[in-house]
């Protein structure tokens, strides 16, 4: 597989709904300088996810999830090496991960106009994946805690 299609295979690892709001993605080859004990010799590339543009992000968004190496992923803030072809759903886990701690950082805000649906149905119902990992209340309806609706428990 050339870069292209093995960037495009990282993105299939996520879900559907993320897919389709991923504009592109890309390996980036770092530095031929640049070390990392646990590729050895092997070329090391960055993940890099392109957005699309949206209401969300008017100018798209740009992350580096990982690095990837010979069929491996890299997570530096783990330090954790994932096959992705031996063990895809460790990979999916793993990116999940890396999505949530990237964009909970960079878009935060406390709710959607979609709350009340959030509490009925005890999850974020948002469109926009990305967009929702920065929402507060998300994480209160993942740790059970339910503000509005018909399950309000708070």
């Amino acid at each position: 597989m050339d870069e292209k299609q093995i960037a495009h295979h990282i993105t299939t690892l996520l879900p559907s709904m993320m897919y389709y709001e991923i504009k592109s993605a890309e390996l980036v080859p770092l530095s031929s300088s640049y070390k990392l004990k646990q590729a050895g010799k092997s070329r090391v590339y960055n993940v890099v996810v392109h957005l699309k543009e949206s209401t969300y992000y008017p100018n798209g968004a740009a992350v580096t999830l990982c690095k990837y190496f010979d069929g491996n992923l890299y997570f530096p803030s783990t330090q954790a090496v994932v096959s992705m072809h031996d063990d895809p759903e460790k990979a999916y886990n793993f990116l999940l991960a890396e999505i949530e701690k990237n964009f909970s950082k960079t878009a935060t805000f406390g709710c959607c106009s979609r709350y009340k649906e959030c509490s009925d149905k005890k999850e974020c119902v948002h469109n926009s994946q990305f967009y929702s990992y920065g929402c507060i209340y998300r994480k209160n309806l993942i740790a059970g805690k339910i503000f509005y609706g018909k399950n309000k428990n708070v």
